[in-house]
């Protein structure tokens, strides 16, 4: 299991300064985990998201199709932003439906009645630069129970989280992206011209996942865009 006090103490051992015969010290630790969280609010500000695959239960009201989702109050669903959405499944009574997804050529494309109410078959899920919103078709007739799972734009980490689904090859970036920014506070001779061009290197192609194609495994090829955002293929 990977940790963020594991990418921590990783990048202090990129720059010399910690070693396995000694414990970092806590605020060490605390100092690594706030700088990574200020990449990452730099990443969301230029939509360079930090994905985590995960599951998040909402509810659907009755007569509501249209859910802003994202990180704060002001949204109908105050969660990560979704980067992508691979299921969506509503509970009716003792049977779990599975909600379909709506292309985009269909979605912008063809003609969709804004009075249907029933149980959802459809949804789109709408990119926004710090938010999404997801449109569900029908209208709810009901209120229901809804489960989506897919990629979220992780915004803040402590240092227990686990950072196991993420891929290695990000891991590694961050770790880097980490180390980098300790090299400015403490300039050690530890972080050489190689490891900033691996850094570089890191960078370039992460970046390069931009407009990515997520192919789902569950829909028979069914293929998710994400626009505007610098995704991560889960084969780094």
């Amino acid at each position: 299991m990977s940790q963020v006090a594991d990418l921590a103490i990783n990048a202090f051992k990129r720059i010399g300064m910690f070693t396995e015969d000694r414990n970092l010290p806590s605020f060490r630790l605390k100092e690594a985990v706030d700088y990574l969280n200020l990449l990452m609010d730099g990443f969301g500000n230029s939509l360079f998201f930090v994905p985590l695959s995960t599951s998040y239960d909402v509810t659907l009201a009755a007569g509501k199709r249209a859910y802003t989702i994202g990180a704060g109050v002001s949204y109908d669903i105050d969660y990560r932003k979704p980067i992508s959405i691979d299921y969506v499944n509503i509970t009716d009574g003792s049977a779990i439906y599975n909600v379909m997804q709506f292309p985009s050529d269909d979605f912008y494309k063809n003609y969709r009645s804004d009075d249907d109410q029933r149980r959802p078959e459809k949804y789109f899920l709408d990119e926004q630069d710090t938010y999404s919103i997801l449109n569900f078709f029908a209208k709810p007739d009901q209120d229901y129970s809804c489960t989506l799972t897919g990629k979220f734009a992780l915004a803040t980490l402590d240092e227990n989280d686990d950072l196991g689904e993420f891929p290695p090859r990000y891991l590694l970036f961050l770790e880097y992206a980490v180390a980098r920014q300790l090299a400015d506070i403490y300039p050690s001779q530890a972080w050489t011209q190689k490891k900033e061009s691996m850094y570089q290197e890191l960078f370039r192609d992460i970046k390069s996942k931009n407009k990515v194609v997520l192919t789902s495994e569950y829909y028979g090829g069914a293929k998710s865009v994400s626009r505007n955002l610098y995704n991560i293929d889960t084969r780094c």
